[in-house]
């Protein structure tokens, strides 16, 4: 059955579930969901911070609408749910990095902007992940410092290594050739894109399974072109 919008009472016992269109509930009863969820895992300022940030971008802002209207490459269709439900999947998995520690306002807002841009801008192409950058940068948000010609946000991850969420640039590691026993045609070369969906996978991947939201539970898809690593990455998981 596709969907329920024409069924009767009866028919809906018999699945054993009431379905309800995104387009009645919104989604900002997702976000308002998952805040509740976090709450047995922050302290009530916390707990405050990252709902206020998040009805910011989402609510304040109209992130998604303007979204929508402002970028026309994207790579795949998603509905206004799947990019929240994206968003706050990775929210958790970056987070993660954080457990125990103490983060300021800064932090929770650079762990959120990180989550957004590949949650929803993410499924388009480098040249509206530019538009999206100017957007954010445009509202004030807590960019990367000194963005170079052509960088974005998207070209920056998260390192947690000092305790707090600081913007750093991606650059993948020195590759040096194994000394034998090697086949050539299975060499993998670290690169900015296999850097970027090892970071992201990790994300998703790493999180405990009770932390991650039921719509999305396991599912990673990878999108881009050819030679991006897409599919040496998912088997380094498999």
């Amino acid at each position: 059955m596709e969907n329920l919008n024409n069924v009767s009472p009866a028919t809906v016992s018999r699945c054993g579930q009431v379905y309800i269109s995104s387009t009645d509930l919104g989604y900002e009863a997702v976000i308002r969901g998952y805040c509740q969820r976090r709450k047995a895992e922050l302290n009530q300022n916390d707990h405050e911070k990252l709902r206020l940030i998040l009805t910011k971008w989402f609510s304040t802002n109209n992130l998604l609408e303007n979204l929508q209207k402002m970028m026309k490459e994207q790579v795949i269709f998603l509905e206004n749910i799947c990019y929240v439900t994206s968003t706050l999947n990775l929210l958790t998995g970056v987070m993660l990095q954080y457990s125990n520690k103490t983060l300021s306002d800064m932090d929770y807002e650079r762990c959120v902007l990180f989550a957004i841009a590949w949650g929803t801008a993410g499924t388009y192409e480098n040249s509206d992940r530019m538009i999206f950058n100017e957007w954010l940068s445009s509202k004030g948000a807590q960019m990367p410092a000194k963005l170079k010609e052509n960088e974005t946000i998207f070209d920056y991850y998260l390192d947690a290594s000092k305790g707090c969420a600081d913007w750093k640039l991606v650059t993948p590691e020195v590759w040096s050739p194994p000394e034998k026993n090697f086949q050539f045609s299975q060499l993998l070369m670290p690169t900015t894109d296999s850097f970027k969906a090892d970071y992201l996978i990790n994300c998703i991947l790493s999180q405990p399974k009770q932390n991650k939201n039921p719509l999305c539970n396991k599912s990673v898809l990878l999108i881009g072109g050819s030679g991006t690593a897409k599919t040496s990455s998912v088997l380094m998981f498999s």
